[in-house]
């Protein structure tokens, strides 16, 4: 019974904003232009939110109504703090997408518990109030739900707890998190549930165990907008002694300058990771056979690898492909998708000729990783599956 109604305007002007009642919606999703320079269309979101506060004063202040804003460059991310910390939610899609396909290509299959998770089929997350579980434990909590798994609270001023301790106490006033098939789907059961959860002996309990990592050998194909925001996020989630290889078609005594973004970001600083550089174009087979690092000036330092050597292969939409609208995403999932294919059949043939090679010895062969690939369009998914492509 739920009614869609399209207003035709523009929501920077208070008066647009008035005709569609803007004021008194419950909750109001701001989204970025598609064609605007990241930095423009950041500002341009800005001007909606004042927009919005305009209209009433009191907007968000009674903690039910708020507004979720999507921008394009995390570094802006302070503006719409500035001017509306108590009712504006700020959502970077760029820097979030970019940091779950880090996950994804470190942790194959990743990418389909997170649509899973994510998407509007099967269990997603929601918040409720359940009086009659104040003062219980997170520990006893996990077993008062049948049909739902709980994974944290929330508390009064909005701060979220995912995975809390055993012992964390769920307060008057808070919410619990869970995993549902709906919000209606749920509640809690009588309590009569043996909890048996997290007891064991102390003798076989795990204590201070950490497993030593190798270092990693990483490859991106491709250039983003903020390459350098997720070579910092890498260089915190690998081992020591671990190294980054960036192949795309920038020459390589460009490739720091892109880095600073005119000035926007600092030099990095890496600390687990060794950057090298390829000049060369990912869905060209010659190119993905010659991964051999260079200097500044362009020159061979010696070092090569193959592709059958990297523990994860994180594939990036096409940043100039991109500029062009939805022509722009077509033409870089297209890339995208090309790369996938090219990428996975020479990792099998490497996989089935070191299989014939070691016959004798099957522990010294290394099973390929799967390529990550980022993709723009969601009517390029069914593609992916049609061409057995497994990382997206």
């Amino acid at each position: 019974g739920t009614e869609v109604v399209f207003r035709q305007g523009n929501p920077i002007l208070e008066n647009d904003l008035k005709k569609v009642s803007a004021n008194t919606a419950r909750a109001v999703i701001a989204l970025t232009p598609p064609d605007f320079d990241a930095d423009e269309a950041d500002a341009n979101m800005l001007r909606q939110v004042l927009a919005i506060k305009a209209l009433d004063e009191d907007f968000g202040s009674d903690g039910e109504r708020h507004v979720v804003v999507e921008l394009q460059d995390v570094d802006n991310k302070e503006l719409i703090n500035l001017v509306a910390p108590d009712f504006a939610e700020v959502i970077v899609n760029h820097d979030m997408i970019g940091r779950l396909m880090l996950q994804c290509a470190r942790t194959p299959e990743l990418a389909y518990v997170l649509d899973s998770m994510m998407g509007f089929e099967g269990s997603e997350f929601y918040f409720d109030t359940w009086p009659e579980l104040y003062g219980k434990t997170f520990r006893e909590i996990t077993v008062r739900f049948d049909d739902a798994i709980p994974v944290g609270f929330r508390s009064a001023d909005g701060d979220v707890r995912v995975n809390p301790e055993d012992d964390d106490v769920y307060q008057e006033g808070e919410e619990i998190l869970v995993l549902a098939e709906d919000d209606d789907s749920y509640e809690p059961n009588d309590g009569t549930y043996p909890l048996t959860a997290g007891e064991c002996e102390e003798e076989e309990c795990l204590t201070g165990y950490q497993a030593v990592r190798p270092p990693e050998k990483v490859l991106f194909c491709g250039w983003r907008r903020d390459m350098s925001d997720l070579i910092s996020q890498l260089d915190e989630f690998v081992p020591p002694g671990s190294e980054l290889w960036l192949l795309n078609k920038i020459p390589a005594c460009n490739r720091e300058e892109r880095l600073l973004d005119g000035g926007n970001k600092a030099k990095l600083k890496l600390k687990n990771l060794t950057m090298k550089n390829v000049v060369g174009d990912h869905i060209i087979r010659r190119d993905l056979k010659r991964i051999w690092d260079t200097d500044a000036q362009g020159q061979y330092t010696g070092e090569k690898v193959t592709l059958d050597q990297f523990d994860s292969i994180l594939i990036l939409s096409d940043e100039t492909a991109m500029k062009s609208g939805e022509k722009g995403s077509t033409s870089s999932d297209s890339r995208s998708l090309a790369a996938v294919l090219i990428i996975q059949d020479m990792m099998d043939k490497m996989y089935q000729v070191k299989k014939r090679k070691f016959a004798t010895n099957p522990e010294l062969i290394k099973e390929p990783c799967v390529p990550v690939s980022e993709i723009l369009d969601s009517r390029t998914k069914s593609l992916l599956n049609v061409a057995n492509c497994k990382g997206y």
